[in-house]
Order: C-alpha cells, then structure tokens, then sequence
C-alpha cells in the first residue's frame, strides 16, 4: 500500500516502505530536509539534497562512518540474494 502525500513520512532509507513511488519520494526529502536530513537512501542509492546554507557537522566523520556501515550492510545483503 502506498504512503502517497503522507507529510508525516520521515525514513532513512525508502526501500523500508511497502512501496516506492516519486510524491513519497519527494515528501520524505522534503520533509528530512526540513529536519537538516540532507542525506536519504533508496537501497543502494544515497540522494543528497543541497541545503544551500550551513549545516553544523553535515559532513563530519560519524555521519560519513553511518553512511559506509549502511552501503556495506546492502552490499552484503545483496550479495546474500544473489547466491
């Protein structure tokens, strides 16, 4: 069931909801960004969306650490599937 037009939707990484379609799509990084969330996973894909202002600590070492833990942790899954 799709969440389509929900201006509560806030995930990490999209492939979590039932199912995946542009309105939500664009409703989550709307509203993450409004929270300062400029990064958002759809599976493997990771989609930054330029704040156009300063964000403290937007690129520091633990955000980055988070992002490569979620890629390997895919990756992983992924390769799993496979088999």
């Amino acid at each position: 069931m799709p969440i389509i037009n929900s201006e509560k939707i806030d995930v990490d990484d999209m492939v979590s909801t039932k199912d995946i379609n542009e309105v939500d799509l664009l409703y989550n990084l709307k509203n993450r960004l409004n929270q300062e969330k400029t990064f958002t996973n759809v599976g493997p894909t990771l989609i930054i969306v330029n704040p156009f202002k300063d964000i403290k600590n937007i690129y520091c070492h633990d955000r980055i650490e988070y992002y490569i833990e979620v890629e390997i942790k895919i990756f992983k899954k992924e390769k799993k599937d496979i088999r």
